[in-house]
This record gives structure tokens, sequence and C-alpha cells, in this order.
């Protein structure tokens, strides 16, 4: 009886394949890059929105309308202060005004404002840091200034280098140099490969451009 409930239980299991372990593994390894390019994280990280400082200042205008509507009913209306209110005189100079000639130019400047307003919403933030890998699955994010900086000082590091100007956006690195009087035809293929040493890890890979000047002893 033991020797068949064996033989039943090596027939119900399922049959394996050599090969197998061999077919999946391209789709373990898939898998594995994809999490870590999902690791390394975005390219940029965006700064402030264009419409954040008037979406601020809407905001205290909010504020400050809410406290004034609270004047009115507390002050004005449970006190009975009806001299002092602030928002029924307003709207009865509103509904006495009658046809003027600058409703015209005010409401094109009010539709203008809209349309700017619009735009500044949907307007993308702009890329302030730029991802730089420091390692595997690791990203740094660093400003522009900073990789003009550190570029800057790679640059003043070569020989024959009296000075270095960086320049840094998203697209090019633009190095400035002023040498000291010599005509030394490989500087700038040194600076060029010093800088781009730097910036070659950076996610935005800008083109590094450098720009020689004379120095006078």
């Amino acid at each position: 009886m033991a020797e068949q409930h064996r033989e039943a239980n090596t027939e119900a299991l399922p049959a394996q394949h050599p090969n197998d372990t061999q077919a999946h593994a391209p789709v373990v390894a898939g898998n594995e890059q994809q999490t870590q390019a999902q690791d390394q994280g975005p390219k940029y990280l965006k700064g402030s929105p264009a419409v954040r400082v008037l979406m601020i200042l809407f905001s205290l205008l909010l504020i400050a309308l809410a406290v004034i509507c609270g004047r009115e009913l507390w002050w004005v209306r449970q006190e009975g202060n009806g001299d002092q209110a602030w928002i029924r005189p307003l709207l009865d100079w509103i509904a006495n005004l009658g046809q003027q000639d600058w409703f015209f130019p005010v409401g094109i400047a009010i539709g203008v404002l809209g349309v700017v307003l619009l735009i500044l919403a949907l307007k993308p933030a702009p890329p302030k840091y730029i991802a730089s890998d420091a390692g595997a699955n690791t990203r740094l994010y660093l400003r522009p200034i900073d990789i003009a900086r550190r570029a800057t000082a790679v640059a003043e590091r070569v020989s024959g280098v009296y000075d270095a100007q960086t320049t840094v956006n998203h697209k090019a690195t633009k190095v400035t140099v002023n040498v000291i009087g010599n005509d030394d035809p490989s500087l700038a293929a040194r600076v060029e490969d010093e800088v781009r040493a730097h910036v070659e890890k950076l996610a935005s890979n800008p083109k590094v451009r450098v720009v020689l000047g004379k120095e006078e002893e």
C-alpha cells in the first residue's frame, strides 16, 4: 500500500523540463532592469511653477475678503453698526453707477489678464535640478550652478589655464577659459576632456563647448 501511495504521488507531480529555468531567466533579468530604471528616478526635478506667486497673492486676497465678510456679519449686522459698513456702500455705488465709457477698456484688460493667468497655469514648471548617476540605483540631483562651479574647478586644474567661467543648462555646458600667453594647440581639447569626464554622468548628457581667451602674463 505504501508503494502504491508513493507511485500515486509521483504520478501527480508535473513534469519539469530541464530548460524551464533557462527559459525564465531573461524575464527575471528584464524585470531587474525595469526595477533599476524605476529606482533611478526622473532625469529632472522641476522647480516652482510660474503661477505659484500669483496663487499665493490670490489666497491672501481671499483671506482678506473672508475677514471683511466676517466683520460685516458680526460688527455691522450683529452689533448694529450700519454706518460702519463697507460692503453695502460699495454695492450701492455699483448699482447706481450706470453705463460708463471706461467699461470697455477695463473689460478688455480683464480678459487679457485672464488669458495670461490661464497660460501661466498651464505652463509647466522649468527643470531646476539635473540628475547625476552616483552609483548603482542611486542618483544625485544637482543645481546647474553647482555643476558650473565644479566644471570651473575642473577646468582650472588643467595646466596652462589661468581662470575659467562656466555656463550650464540642461542642453549644453559652455566653459570660457583664459589661458596664460601660450599657444598650446591641445589645451582646448584637454580642458574639454576633463570637463566632459565631469558632466558625462549627468542625465541630460549636455554638450561641452570650450572657448579660449588670452590672459596677459
